[in-house]
């Protein structure tokens, strides 16, 4: 018995293993000096990091001086997926500390905009498309991150000093 594909599943394949992929890369960033932990929280999945990865910095040498230029850090990343307008998993934790860079990528085909409360950040999302929400952690504290023409709440930002 011989089984077929149609276009139509091989194209949704492909597009599911390239989603695969591309949540791989924007999440999956291993490294000895950065811990990260996935658990829950009241059934909602949190993300923790540790120290935050930081590239070598780099040195210049001219004849007379020597001139060292640290390189920026990499981001704390969380990925949230919405269906029907909610979080896939419930509400996210994202942890962080003050000075850190944080990147969300978010994936809704509802149109919205998602809103950084405290921090005034906000972007666009829908079409079932990856927007990047990305800031530095400056104020301490919980800071709660919705979608805001719904007001669902997609995640809480903890900033801590």
């Amino acid at each position: 018995m011989e089984l077929r594909m149609t276009k139509t599943q091989r194209i949704a394949l492909l597009a599911l293993a390239l989603g695969g992929a591309v949540l791989a890369l924007v999440l999956a960033k291993p490294d000895e000096q950065q811990s990260r932990t996935e658990t829950t929280v009241g059934g909602a999945p949190t993300t923790s990091t540790g120290k935050a990865k930081q590239a070598p910095a780099t040195t210049t040498k001219t004849s007379k001086t020597t001139k060292t230029t640290p390189t920026k850090q990499e981001p704390v990343t969380a990925y949230i997926r919405l269906r029907g307008g909610e979080p896939l998993g419930g509400p996210r934790l994202i942890s962080t500390r003050v000075g850190d860079r944080v990147a969300i990528a978010v994936r809704s085909k509802l149109d919205d905009q998602v809103h950084v409360h405290g921090y005034g950040v906000r972007r666009d999302v829908g079409g079932g498309k990856i927007v990047l929400v990305r800031f530095t952690a400056r104020i301490p504290g919980v800071f709660e991150i919705e979608l805001e023409r719904t007001g669902v709440l997609i995640a809480r930002l903890e900033v801590r000093p």
